[in-house]
């Protein structure tokens, strides 16, 4: 029970718990690195919009000519209308791509500060020491109103020993937030997936990076429209503006205002919980690559040992014979669709360059330009092929499949810098990152199948150069007839 309540506000040796976290440490300042960095992407894109503007007008200048030159101009103007949404998306998929770089380059460099400074033996910021000293005070100052209460009705009893309770678990909160955090901290600067946390989320990223900094104090945070508080189960949660990347590089002064070019209206505060945010930092998984190159081996080593020797074709000749790689292809696929099927993080296998074996492989990258989209894969990504595609130039022969074919199609008809086959690649893009990233069980068992085919196609070629090796010749050698 909580003892010793009294005008002070809360129990000391309860209150401790927040104050023993240690002080904050103030190292050097990076942030006008990053800060300048994020000017030239402002200013890149204030030109990339100019050209999208002058596109725009372009477009009106087409669609006014369509009255007086017809079907013709209505040609031109379709064609300035893609050509301007075109521009419009390379444009954000760029600046997308620079702010996630900026972003990670200034979450690393903070989080490698914290971390020296959790091994030197500094505690919580003052923003987790502050906030949770708030929160037990704030708990023990109504302990101890309803304590003082002469006449307390069975709500307010219950109410006490709810309080009670939460006060004597917010010792185990404190330290366990502690934890959670450092952990967070040595997996960003150890095995987190970068590329894969916080996707599409640059606020909260920013919200991370400054959670874990201790050159901000809580009132400086506070200014920048950030506060962090506890619900009345002990449950952290933060209030943060959606436009904090702009505050934090001082492109936006008011935490209240919109991002820049969308005005000066008053937006609302974003809500999340600290369950949540630490959740965003996604791992690599080191586990299922292990798996994936043990399967691959054991596989080799286990077919490539049952060689025998047989009579060649000429007298007293003899060769190593080794069975073909389809004895073992199935089992093969199979063992690499149950271990993909399992990954924590199967979007990182597929899209980030993993080492397996000897040699880096990017599935995404290979699979972009040498393997097929079946109609099946297409249709669950919402595309259709064949002579009814739902997205020009995609399935360039209408043959239900996408793939290397189409382009040699598109290359020979359009020439390889054409603007169809641009808009090839854009689609199968943007079928790629759904595909790579999939959102369900179902679409990751359809993810881990290609990657299981594709990986098991490429121990095979790697089979037959150890089994020419093995058998003692080329090719060609004539010793041995399977060769």
């Amino acid at each position: 029970m909580a003892t010793g309540i009294g005008t002070s506000g809360a129990d000391a040796t309860l209150v401790s718990a927040a104050q023993k976290l240690g002080q904050s440490y103030v190292p050097n300042d990076y942030s006008k690195v990053f800060a300048k960095q994020y000017e030239g992407i402002i200013a890149s894109n204030k030109q990339k919009m100019k050209g999208a503007l002058s596109r725009q007008r372009a477009s009106q200048g087409l669609l006014s000519d369509i009255a007086s030159k017809g079907a013709g101009a209505v040609d031109n103007y379709i064609k300035g209308k893609q050509e301007e949404q075109d521009f419009l998306d390379d444009a954000r998929k760029e600046n997308e791509k620079q702010i996630n770089e900026l972003n990670n380059n200034n979450t690393t460099e903070v989080a490698e500060r914290a971390q020296e400074n959790l091994e030197k033996g500094y505690g919580q910021t003052d923003l987790f020491k502050e906030t949770g000293q708030n929160h037990l005070e704030k708990q023990a100052n109504e302990y101890e109103q309803l304590m003082n209460t002469k006449l307390k009705s069975k709500e307010k009893r219950e109410r006490m020993k709810f309080l009670e309770q939460n006060i004597m678990e917010f010792r185990n909160v404190l330290n366990d937030s502690g934890t959670e955090w450092s952990t967070k901290v040595q997996q960003w600067n150890t095995t987190a997936d970068k590329n894969g946390s916080f996707k599409n989320m640059p606020a909260e990223q920013m919200l991370f990076s400054l959670a874990i900094d201790g050159n901000y104090t809580q009132e400086q945070l506070s200014d920048m429209g950030i506060t962090r508080s506890y619900d009345d189960k002990n449950n952290a949660f933060y209030s943060y503006p959606p436009g904090l990347v702009d505050i934090k590089y001082g492109q936006i002064i008011s935490p209240r205002t919109t991002y820049r070019g969308v005005g000066e209206s008053q937006v609302e505060n974003k809500v999340i919980s600290e369950k949540d945010l630490l959740g965003l930092i996604k791992l690599k998984d080191q586990g299922t690559i292990d798996l994936a190159n043990s399967i691959g081996s054991n596989g080799l080593q286990n077919v490539l040992e049952q060689k025998k020797i047989l009579q060649g074709p000429r007298k007293g000749e003899t060769y190593y014979d080794i069975e073909n790689f389809e004895k073992i292809e199935s089992k093969i696929e199979r063992e690499y669709f149950d271990a993909f099927k399992e990954s924590t993080n199967i979007s990182h296998l597929a899209n980030e360059d993993i080492e397996i074996g000897n040699q880096m492989m990017n599935f995404r990258k290979s699979y972009r330009e040498s393997n097929e989209l079946s109609r099946t894969v297409l249709a669950n990504m919402g595309y259709s092929a064949g002579p009814s595609q739902s997205v020009q130039f995609l399935d360039a022969d209408g043959d239900g499949v996408v793939g290397p074919k189409d382009r040699i199609d598109l290359i020979k008809k359009y020439g390889e810098d054409s603007n169809e086959l641009k808009l090839h690649y854009k689609a199968l893009d943007q079928i790629l990152d759904k595909f790579t990233n999939p959102e369900d069980q179902s679409g990751k068992e359809e993810l881990a199948m290609e990657m299981a085919r594709y990986r098991t196609a490429q121990l095979k070629m790697e089979f037959n150069e150890q089994r020419i090796r093995a058998n003692g010749g080329s090719p060609t050698d004539p010793l041995n007839p399977n060769n």
